[in-house]
């Protein structure tokens, strides 16, 4: 479904930005950020997390979501929700919502990954989401110990269907901003994950 040129989504939700006040790679990785606003309309709100923004930078940025949502003349307005991070990425598409969710986790670490597709196989959402994040395949070889398997077995399990596009930055471009977004895949997920029900 197309809305003024932009195609409709759910929610967008974002984890990772880190401290984009003080950092080169959270500035590129937060002008990312807004200019999905103009590429998606996100008819369910945009929620924002990480534990390490300061108060300034959450107000910053709710402020920066808004002005760019109103330029970009959505109606009505969304909700956009700027956190901590404590939910450590266990979010997912609220039943009954039709429309995928999109989420942009720059660089997160895989626990996050696991709790985002553990949260949506409980729900029976895999098929709803939209990941731009790292890609998960790798972690079946990066993923060496006993211990860190165990404890991402959901994502392993996950990653053997996973339909992944990797992102591919200009080499003309600088090195700190292709720092910002290497290895970044966009991850599509089959209609439901892995049979068993595994404990996140």
């Amino acid at each position: 479904v197309a809305i003024a040129g932009r195609r409709e989504l759910g929610t967008l939700f974002c984890f990772g930005l880190g401290k984009f006040e003080k950092f080169e790679r959270g500035k590129y990785q937060l002008a990312f950020l807004l200019e999905l606003l103009s590429l998606f309309t996100f008819q369910h709100g945009i929620e924002v997390h990480d534990p390490l923004f300061t108060p300034r930078e959450r107000g910053l940025l709710k402020c920066l979501l808004r002005e760019e949502a109103e330029r970009q003349r959505y109606a009505p307005l969304p909700t956009i929700v700027v956190g901590g991070g404590k939910s450590m990425g266990k979010r997912s598409v609220p039943e009954g919502h039709s429309v995928r969710a999109f989420y942009f986790m720059p660089h997160c670490p895989v626990e996050l990954y696991q709790n985002v597709l553990h949260s949506h196989h409980l729900l029976g959402a895999m098929s709803q989401i939209i990941i731009l994040g790292n890609d998960i395949g790798l972690y079946d070889t990066s993923l060496v110990r006993k211990e860190e398997r165990e404890a991402n077995r959901f994502l392993l399990q996950v990653a053997s269907s996973v339909s992944s596009t990797k992102l591919t930055c200009e080499a003309t471009l600088p090195p700190h901003v292709i720092a910002a977004f290497n290895d970044l895949s966009l991850l599509h997920f089959p209609e439901s994950g892995p049979s068993e029900h595994t404990n996140a």
